[in-house]
């Protein structure tokens, strides 16, 4: 079966953009790339190099909303729950939960794609079922976590089993450590690392075949806006963003040191 639904979520507090912290968690990457216009350049990609059945986002009652595209279903939560105190499951969980459930629903395969990454390359979603053999989920190479999350993939025999079991852990848990949890508990659900890189681990390699990113900064995207030839849509993007020097990955060593963890496998 090659039918996907790919999921994401949405919480916008600028629609031109926002840096700093909220609730005292840094936000990373240029402003711009959680601004309305970043969302236009996110299906750009999405839909140039994937064909789903169905993109579903799940927004976090944001203020500000990109345009209608009859191409994306929205669900939209009653409040923000991405740090509520007393809450097992924060924004982020509830809408990368609430796609697998729909995906499920449409008999697809289900991949998230957080709201701030780029998946790039041709058929790389026939490179993540054949890597998979539509039975293991996938996710991201180590990063100062044992796994990232700003692309997953399930496969759609297990989505049932791996929601239930993912609602059993307790509170208190970082998406990134539910997940590598629930591989380790009794009967879980082992997983493979993705195929190809980064996520946040950098630098990157802009002449791989396949590749995702998030966490963009301005020299990234211009770089990003050669090799996809879209130079005018990048610098459209990148005009009036005053953040230019905005980036999580700032030492060295770890960059180097993260970048060797991309083949060490987890779980």
């Amino acid at each position: 079966m090659s039918k996907y639904v790919i999921g994401s979520g949405w919480f916008c507090r600028d629609p031109e953009g926002s840096a700093g912290k909220v609730h005292g968690h840094p936000q990373v990457g240029l402003s711009v790339i959680r601004s309305i216009r970043w969302h236009e350049v996110w299906k750009y990609f999405l839909f140039r190099y994937a064909a789903p059945a169905k993109v579903l986002i799940t927004d976090s009652a944001s203020a500000f909303k990109p345009p209608k595209d009859d191409r994306v279903e929205w669900v939209n939560l009653d409040q923000n729950y991405q740090y509520k105190k007393g809450t097992p499951y924060n924004g982020w969980l509830r809408g990368f939960m609430m796609g697998a459930w729909y995906a499920w629903s449409c008999n697809a395969h289900y991949i998230y794609v957080e709201q701030d990454c780029l998946v790039l390359g041709q058929n790389w979603v026939n490179v993540v079922l054949k890597h998979s053999m539509e039975q293991h989920p996938l996710y991201g190479a180590p990063y100062r976590n044992p796994i990232q999350q700003s692309l997953v993939f399930l496969p759609y025999a297990i989505i049932p089993r791996y929601l239930h079991l993912l609602s059993q852990l307790p509170g208190g848990l970082n998406c990134e450590a539910r997940f590598h949890k629930l591989s380790k508990i009794k009967k879980g659900i082992g997983y493979k690392i993705l195929p190809f890189g980064y996520g946040r681990i950098r630098p990157i390699d802009f002449q791989a075949k396949h590749f995702y990113a998030q966490h963009w900064t301005k020299d990234e995207l211009l770089r990003l806006g050669q090799r996809e030839k879209v130079n005018g849509m990048i610098r459209s993007l990148l005009k009036g963003d005053g953040n230019d020097s905005s980036s999580v990955h700032t030492d060295t060593a770890e960059q180097q040191k993260a970048s060797k963890q991309e083949s060490t496998p987890a779980g």
